[in-house]
């Protein structure tokens, strides 16, 4: 059997942000990853979020967008995602990465030009 080389806190995040449509989403994903700040971007179309807005529960489908990036750009992605976002108040979600394969590790971390 084949074992994955990993490593342990590699030093990238997981950002999570949606967005109202998929272009947009697509859109957002295609300009990060083109700008060098993200290394990859995934678009995750027709999910359904609730949530309180003004004193009442809304229900608004959305495309989540599941970025992976060097945890060093955790600021670029944010400016950038608030210049480009059409929400009045983005999401904008970091998560560390706890453990990866130490090859997909290392792409991320350099930028995905690996």
């Amino acid at each position: 059997m084949q074992q994955m080389s990993t490593v342990e806190h590699p030093g990238m995040v997981v950002v999570l942000t949606t967005f109202a449509t998929e272009h947009e989403a697509r859109l957002a994903v295609r300009t990060l990853v083109a700008a060098g700040i993200a290394a990859c971007g995934s678009v995750v179309p027709g999910i359904t979020s609730f949530y309180m807005w003004n004193g009442e529960l809304c229900e608004t489908r959305e495309c989540q967008v599941l970025l992976k990036i060097p945890r060093s750009n955790i600021n670029d992605v944010g400016n950038a995602l608030a210049n480009i976002h059409t929400y009045e108040v983005p999401e904008f979600i970091c998560l560390d990465v706890l453990a990866s394969s130490k090859a997909y590790s290392t792409w991320v971390l350099a930028g995905g030009m690996a």
